[in-house]
């Protein structure tokens, strides 16, 4: 009977210990998961950021070359137009770029937040699992412990030695009825 209880105690808490370490598990993934999540927003603002800086000096330049050849007496149209829009057309090209790197830099991180969330739904199972195995082997140390004790399930009380049975090779001779 003391055996008995060991069994049955050591399988509940080797049972609960591998529950506990999966859901841990879990929970770090999906922790990993949010924020990743908050990383992908993060890149995107900040991507509006460096936007919003660089049109602040965009501004600056585009002043700066008003006011040079505004100074120089030069009027606005040929060269300082086609420098103008130049400027303008780097710009814009560095604003895309900026934005881009920011879709993709926040993209990365939504896939990861993905991966993590597959890494929580595998842990989730393979705790489920683990407290299984834990209670399969629980109930084979018990029937090991206690040979007899399956006489009554699976015999129906005709006298059949199931545990003595499993010692035996199979066969005509084995004493099976």
């Amino acid at each position: 009977m003391c055996m008995t209880a060991l069994i049955v105690g050591g399988t509940l808490v080797a049972a609960n210990a591998a529950d506990n370490a999966a859901v841990a598990q879990e929970n770090q993934f999906n922790a990993q998961a949010e924020v990743a999540d908050q990383n992908a927003q993060i890149n995107l603002a900040m991507a509006e950021l460096e936007v919003d800086k660089l049109d602040r000096q965009l501004y600056k330049i585009l002043g700066s070359q008003r006011a040079g050849y505004g100074g120089a007496g030069v009027t606005s149209e040929g060269t300082p137009t086609n420098v103008a829009v130049d400027t303008v057309t780097q710009g814009e090209i560095d604003r895309l770029s900026i934005r881009y790197g920011g879709a993709v830099n926040a993209y990365n991180s939504e896939v990861q937040g993905k991966f993590a969330r597959a890494d929580a739904q595998m842990a989730h199972s393979a705790g489920d699992s683990a407290v299984l195995g834990t209670i399969l082997g629980g109930g084979t140390s018990y029937l090991k412990a206690n040979p007899g004790s399956l006489d009554g399930l699976l015999g129906g009380g005709d006298g059949t030695d199931y545990a003595g049975m499993s010692g035996r090779a199979p066969g005509g001779s084995g004493g099976y009825r």
